[in-house]
């Protein structure tokens, strides 16, 4: 029995050095590749703490348990939102640029409303797993695109400052 206890700790240990890692790390390559923490937030940090989740509900689709992987999303999503959040704005308060409340969360709203739509039949077809992953591609487009054109009106205007002086 001590030795599950252990092994709990030692993971939970693990868990939090490799998550200071990947903070760290997704701040290094915002600041490199001169992208919004906010973008590297929705792409490199969301992918590297989603993968475990992919590869479970991958291991329990191809095992014939679909369920666990609808759970396990819809899970991981309420539990993203009302405990990680909400937790860490106790802690910190966290900025919501205007831009964001008005894209991106009535994007959010608008692919869970979808969600609930397509699982009315109950089950999710390949068809719109495909439209979620190409509406997953586009809308990592559109925010990294949108991002660049920020970077570089931010440029521009640092440059039009030190020209001034």
């Amino acid at each position: 029995m001590a030795q599950v206890y252990l092994l709990l700790f030692a993971g939970l240990a693990l868990l939090f050095v490799s998550g200071k890692f990947l903070v760290d790390s997704s701040v290094a390559i915002s600041r490199r590749l001169r992208i919004p923490r906010m973008i590297i937030g929705l792409t490199v940090v969301a992918f590297g703490t989603s993968a475990p989740e992919l590869l479970v509900s991958l291991q329990a689709a191809f095992s014939g348990y679909p369920e666990i992987a609808m759970g396990n999303v819809v899970g991981s999503n309420i539990s993203n939102i009302l405990l990680v959040l909400a937790i860490t704005a106790l802690i910190y308060p966290i900025p919501a640029p205007a831009s964001s409340v008005k894209l991106d969360w009535p994007i959010m709203m608008g692919v869970s409303l979808l969600l609930f739509g397509f699982s009315l039949d109950g089950q999710i077809s390949r068809m719109e797993g495909a439209i979620f992953v190409s509406l997953l591609a586009g809308y990592i487009l559109y925010s990294v695109l949108r991002s660049r054109g920020a970077v570089r009106m931010e440029d521009g205007k640092d440059e039009q400052a030190q020209m001034k002086r």
